[in-house]
């Protein structure tokens, strides 16, 4: 991922975080998928695009990667794990998350 993806400047994050995972799902790089899974990482960090990540389903675009060979891309996905924005969803935990975490 050389550069930003293409995305209009009206379509707000929500159109960015979009593009990231089209991108994601789209690259056969490698290098590629490390960069756009690194950035998802990092806008986990931030409680206010949780919204934005359930509703485009990262979460389970995280959980996939764990199972992936690279391992860079397992280490990006295990790195969200502990993230209280993550985590504050307790259903999602329930349901979906190979981990148990104590907030």
């Amino acid at each position: 991922m050389s550069q930003k993806p293409k995305v209009e400047p009206h379509v707000g994050r929500l159109g960015y975080l979009q593009a990231l995972v089209t991108e994601f799902q789209e690259t056969e790089s490698q290098n590629a998928k490390e960069q756009v899974l690194a950035n998802l990482a990092n806008f986990a960090y931030d409680p206010s695009n949780y919204q934005y990540l359930r509703q485009l389903q990262v979460l389970d675009l995280f959980l996939d990667s764990l199972s992936e060979e690279n391992e860079t891309l397992v280490e990006f996905a295990i790195v969200i794990y502990p993230d209280p924005a993550i985590c504050q969803d307790t259903e999602w935990e329930k349901t979906k998350s190979p981990f148990s975490w104590t907030l």
